[in-house]
């Protein structure tokens, strides 16, 4: 599978047949934690947690989800949950 560039609010990531998955973000508020969950399925999950991050103000975070794609798991869903402390 080949994907064009895919932009975020801040950032830009390129993809030339992907394997992984990387999710930059950079943190904006002290007071907030932020996690990147991932899943195969959008429709009804599970989210699984990647990794979290408090409070890391102006600091940019790159997330990669560890699996690859394959024909067992076509596509890989990421967000990004933020929550106040």
């Amino acid at each position: 599978m080949i994907v064009g560039p895919v932009r975020t609010n801040e950032s830009q990531v390129t993809f030339t047949r992907i394997q992984r998955l990387p999710f930059p973000y950079t943190g904006r508020r002290p007071d907030l934690d932020d996690t990147v969950e991932a899943t195969s399925d959008l429709a009804s999950g599970p989210w699984t947690p990647l990794a979290t991050s408090s409070g890391l103000l102006g600091t940019e975070t790159t997330v990669t989800d560890a699996i690859a794609l394959s024909p067992d798991t076509p596509r890989r869903f990421l967000r990004l949950l933020v929550s106040e402390r």
